[in-house]
């Protein structure tokens, strides 16, 4: 159990938390998600009790990291007692070592779905479903292909967080082919 500023943090309070967070910060990549808390009953959603949370990303740059402040401001306005100590440039290595030294943050961003089965198998991140269907998260809103990474043995413990489109694009004038550019 982590402190917040008003007392303990308890696991459905950091896990509302967490997934309002995840909803915010999704926006900041174009996708749609939400998670919640364990049971419609238990959603914590009227607790306002100051809480601080911890949220590791792997941006860098000045203007990646200024776009996350940004949402961050957004939702601090939305709910002020909620503090989100954002920490850039941490990589999947870091969270690991975090997860297996037991000071893991919060939230925790990844570019890389190669570590979602360790995280759901060893239970180092939660089961989002119950969470999923307490908020009436509308799943069909993100395409079945951006899901598929973000699940492992029935287990939807992450979110995704963005959807990238890979292609090959090259100019066929400097390839020897005819003008203009062209993917394949």
């Amino acid at each position: 159990m982590s402190e917040s500023r008003g007392g303990p943090v308890t696991r459905t309070a950091r896990r509302t938390v967490a997934a309002s967070l995840l909803a915010v910060t999704a926006l900041l990549a174009a996708a749609c998600t939400t998670g919640g808390a364990t049971s419609k009953a238990d959603t914590g959603a009227d607790d306002t009790t100051p809480v601080t949370i911890t949220f590791w990303h792997g941006l860098s740059s000045p203007h990646e990291i200024a776009s996350v402040d940004a949402v961050l401001a957004k939702f601090r306005k939305k709910y002020p007692y909620i503090t989100v100590k954002a920490v850039a440039a941490q990589t999947d290595d870091k969270v690991n070592q975090a997860i297996r030294g037991g000071t893991a943050p919060d939230v925790a961003s990844s570019f890389n779905a190669a570590n979602v089965g360790g995280w759901c198998s060893s239970g180092a991140f939660q089961d989002l479903t119950p969470d999923i269907k307490a908020d009436h998260v509308d799943m069909s809103q993100i395409p079945k292909a951006v899901q598929s990474y973000t699940v492992f043995g029935g287990k939807r413990c992450t979110m995704p967080w963005l959807a990238d489109t890979f292609g090959l694009y090259y100019n066929p004038a400097n390839s020897g082919s005819s003008p203009g550019w062209c993917c394949r």
